[in-house]
């Protein structure tokens, strides 16, 4: 992330943390959620069944968020 420019704030990995930002969370053995929370809200959801799939994810959503990069 860092190469590429994106902000530490604009994502969290393996937690839940407050603000606006892009978050990968493992569910429950074998599942893996990536969404943005906003205010809370868990929005875009989606569920994955391995843990590569979902870290691909969540990569193409903060480089195709131009929000997400260092200013």
């Amino acid at each position: 992330m860092e190469q590429e420019g994106v902000s530490k704030d604009a994502y969290s990995l393996m937690e839940d943390r407050t603000g606006d930002r892009y978050i990968l969370l493992q569910q429950k053995p074998g599942t893996w959620a990536v969404y943005y929370s906003e205010r809370g809200e868990q929005n875009d959801l989606e569920i994955f069944n391995t843990e590569h799939e979902a870290c691909c994810e969540l990569l193409r959503r903060l480089l195709s968020d131009p929000t997400t990069r260092k200013r």
